[in-house]
């Protein structure tokens, strides 16, 4: 049987991005450029504030939301 393949957002994870507005989750704010289109986003440790500019790494996809870490 072959290896599974993801698909959809699943393929997403584990993709580096670059963030494109502040993260930051207590003010509901937050934007990375993933794959060249720019989804919001939000901190995977809610106490985490993720300057602009920053690369990141996708945790999870949640609805039109990627879920980051640095």
């Amino acid at each position: 049987m072959p290896p599974s393949l993801r698909t959809g957002t699943a393929a997403l994870v584990g993709s580096t991005a670059v963030v494109t507005e502040t993260i930051h989750n207590d003010a509901g704010r937050g934007a990375v450029r993933l794959e060249g289109e720019v989804w919001s986003a939000r901190a995977y440790d809610d106490d985490e504030v993720i300057e602009a500019g920053t690369r990141v790494t996708v945790v999870d996809i949640k609805g039109a939301t990627a879920l980051v870490t640095e």
